[in-house]
């Protein structure tokens, strides 16, 4: 297209730097502002925003000689973002009652190397392992997760609610025999309806699969009249079951012994679900090994029966539901790890609720040599580090009420556009980034944590 309108290059450049107004709202105080929406229950631990954390080491402008020479620079390798010099040493913000030498510490360069370090280099292949190798069809990958182990669980418990519900229907009753007038035995005779038998696995299989036909044909919006009806309904559903034998084994289907249920409650609201939930996510973690990039992120499963843990969220299509917190491959969206969310009691007094996550999230890639990305209620300069020491990097964006950032990454009053600013501690980074096509305000600013491999140099440290 360039070569027949003949544009030169800085109109090419224009164009490339050229951005929509629905990709800003993803940017800077937004997110925060829909994550704090989304899930409030999460948001309990803040750390306040202080607003006279100012240092005098952090100077906030930038001399005109120091910007040109980030413009040459620019321009001899094409590059759309200008980046400015910090100073060699800057502070975090820190609380009130910090002295400046306990202010968390960032350098303003570091040491470059040309080798990928060792923690980086991954050694297992991504892709499918153990039994899942072998697995030709969609049939197959299912039978590894609902192994017959499972199906013969699920039955059984079911057939013990089953035994329960089908006393409240009429029982057998006898009847005096037609036969001989002076024969005074009886006969029995079932008044009993036929869809209150037990279940067997080949049912329950067939069960299952109309719960799958339903999600694909996406009709989980209409009641069961409406998907058994002999005009308007779907021949699938009435060819395997009827409508009351659907119903009845719908309200009838139980995951786990009931009459164990109240002393397992005691210890896990997840008792009526957990040992099959708990078998499926072991399953996922043990049939494949994720790439090198992962990802950890939330969502909500629409669910509007009984639950204790149920969470209401007018942000949400579903607005009611169950919170997931999910760790997948982030190339192939395969689960690795799920936690269900049951309230506040359910994680531990000493550690931050993002950070429990993100650590117990990860627990199958520790020691791998990969990485998270991840947004930024997860992102915390703790949980970096804690991370790290495990062999794991971390990528994500982070509040800019932490006291660790400093306050030269903050101020955008005077930034440029197309301009970004790094600082280094140890082995972290972090990224400020004004995009294109913004007006100067606080919306500017995309403040980004990644680790990384580096060690300062020894004079730095000293200071």
């Amino acid at each position: 297209m360039a070569s027949r309108k003949n544009l030169s290059e800085n109109e090419i450049q224009n164009l490339l730097l050229d951005v929509r107004d629905e990709d800003e709202v993803f940017l800077g105080d937004e997110l925060e502002d829909e994550l704090d929406e989304i899930i409030p229950n999460f948001r309990d631990e803040q750390v306040p925003v202080e607003e006279d954390g100012s240092n005098d080491e952090t100077d906030l402008e930038s001399s005109e000689e120091e910007i040109e020479e980030d413009i040459v620079q620019v321009r001899i390798t094409n590059s759309p973002v200008t980046v400015l010099t910090v100073p060699e040493v800057l502070r975090g913000k820190g609380t009130k009652k910090q002295r400046t030498s306990e202010k968390f510490l960032w350098y303003g360069s570091h040491r470059r190397s040309s080798r990928t370090p060792q923690r980086n280099i991954i050694f297992h292949a991504p892709g499918n392992k153990a039994l899942a190798k072998f697995t030709t069809s969609a049939l197959d990958s299912w039978k590894l997760f609902f192994t017959d182990e499972i199906l013969h669980m699920i039955v059984t418990n079911t057939n013990l609610e089953i035994s329960e519900q089908r006393k409240k229907y009429k029982s057998d009753r006898p009847i005096a025999s037609q036969n001989d007038d002076d024969d005074d035995n009886s006969v029995p005779t079932s008044t009993r309806p036929s869809f209150v038998r037990d279940v067997t696995v080949t049912e329950l299989k067939a069960l299952f699969g109309l719960y799958y036909l339903a999600g694909v044909l996406k009709i989980n919006h209409l009641s069961v009249k409406e998907i058994f009806d002999k005009n308007t309904g779907i021949n699938y559903f009435r060819s395997t079951m009827s409508r009351k034998r659907f119903e009845f084994l719908t309200n009838c289907l139980r995951f786990d012994d009931r009459s164990t249920r109240a002393e397992r409650r005691q210890h896990s609201k997840l008792a009526p679900i957990k040992e099959l939930f708990d078998h499926i996510v072991e399953t996922s973690k043990s049939l494949y090994s994720p790439s090198d990039c992962t990802t950890i992120d939330e969502q909500l499963l629409g669910f509007r029966g009984r639950c204790p843990f149920r969470m209401y969220i007018p942000s949400k299509p579903d607005k009611y539901g169950i919170k997931l917190l999910i760790f997948c491959d982030a190339k192939s969206y395969y689960m690795i790890n799920s936690i269900i969310y049951t309230g506040k009691d359910s994680t531990p007094r000493e550690l931050p609720v993002a950070e429990y996550y993100a650590l117990e999230l990860s627990t199958s890639i520790h020691g791998s040599n990969r990485n998270i990305t991840y947004d930024n209620w997860f992102t915390s300069i703790a949980a970096a580090e804690k991370l790290l020491t495990k062999n794991v990097t971390t990528v994500g964006t982070m509040k800019k009420n932490k006291t660790e950032i400093p306050t030269h990454f903050l101020e955008t009053k005077n930034r440029l556009k197309n301009t970004s600013m790094f600082a280094f501690h140890d082995e972290l980074t972090l990224l400020s980034y004004v995009p294109p096509k913004l007006s100067k305000g606080k919306k500017n600013n995309v403040i980004m944590l990644s680790t990384m491999h580096y060690q300062p140099d020894e004079d730095k440290s000293k200071k």
